[in-house]
């Protein structure tokens, strides 16, 4: 907090795959998805270390057919305060073939 008044700053964390399709068949995907957030109250002048664990499962996208996969490759994870400072990491998913999660079943 780099006021003179006690306040909260939003941690937040943006996922974007680096060789991820942006397009899944006509359909547009998000450049960016926020993966994980986190409120942190500080008081005037005070600067906090902010730790947050990303569950894999935040990296998944969904394909036409219902499926949820992650997909393994690397991952920039943007973090921000969401007003200019960014600081990014990469992260990494092993294997060979994309991590099935879930399916959406017919009704």
């Amino acid at each position: 907090n780099e006021g003179s008044q006690d306040g909260d700053e939003v941690v937040q964390v943006y996922s974007a795959a680096n060789k991820r399709p942006v397009t899944l068949g006509d359909t547009p995907l998000a450049i960016k998805t926020l993966v994980g957030y986190k409120r942190v109250s500080l008081a005037a002048g005070e600067k906090k270390v902010v730790e947050m664990e990303i569950p894999v499962d935040r990296l998944a996208v969904g394909d036409v057919e219902g499926k949820v996969a992650v997909d393994p490759g690397v991952y920039g994870l943007t973090v921000t305060r969401g007003h200019g400072e960014e600081l990014v990491v990469e992260a990494v998913v092993e294997g060979s073939a994309p991590r099935d999660l879930w399916a959406v079943k017919p009704w």
